[in-house]
């Protein structure tokens, strides 16, 4: 297999280069070459800076450093795979839509800058604290369930969000996202502490936002 970017372009049109020892690298770099049209030879940045939209879900992956260099997504969708290390997308700053569910994600600091995005799926990971995410002002849609976020202050600024997922977490306090004017559906499910007496206050805070839950105390 012949891999993106090997023996092509100056040393820092190659930085970011795949590995021809690494599964993950392959696996990638034939995702890119059904993308692009490209069977053999060659894919050079300016290829792969051409991507706007790409599916990685369910490839098994855990190393995407290859994705460094794709600064032209738009879209990515990486849900169903090993990731841990969210570092090769912090220079993504043009993403709109990332799904990152179901990996193996604990730490959101490669993701502060990425304020273009307006949906974002962090659910089915290992995520305590979501203060990574407070200046992602465009974020419309957040799904995060599956984790064991408890503290929602980071969201309090996010004024654009509609629909936020949190079942199965750890949260008690509703507080913060009162001042989400536009939020039009929370999913709160499975939270074992939350209980009936906040979802009822927040809900009279709240009015116009369905809320569905299963608080009993």
């Amino acid at each position: 297999m012949v891999m993106l970017l090997l023996g092509c372009g100056s040393r820092s049109e190659r930085e970011g280069d795949f590995s021809s020892a690494n599964i993950d690298h392959q696996v990638i770099d034939q995702v890119i070459r059904d993308v692009l049209g490209v069977r053999d030879g060659h894919v050079v940045r300016a290829d792969l800076e051409s991507v706007v939209d790409l599916f990685l879900g369910n490839c098994q992956i855990a190393d995407i450093a290859p994705l460094s260099v794709m600064k032209g997504l738009r879209n990515l969708n990486l849900r169903n795979n090993r990731i841990t290390d969210l570092k090769p997308l912090s220079n993504l700053g043009g993403l709109e839509m990332l799904h990152l569910g179901q990996n193996q994600v604990e730490n959101l600091s490669a993701l502060v800058g990425l304020v273009k995005l307006e949906k974002l799926n962090l659910s089915g990971n290992l995520i305590v604290g979501l203060h990574c995410l407070s200046e992602m002002r465009d974020l419309r849609v957040l799904r995060a369930s599956g984790n064991q976020i408890v503290d929602l202050t980071p969201l309090g600024g996010l004024v654009e969000l509609e629909r936020l997922s949190l079942w199965g977490n750890q949260i008690t306090n509703l507080a913060p996202l009162e001042t989400l004017a536009n939020l039009k559906w929370l999913f709160l499910d499975d939270n074992p502490n939350l209980t009936r007496v906040e979802v009822e206050r927040f809900q009279r805070e709240m009015p116009d936002c369905r809320i569905y839950h299963n608080a009993r105390n």
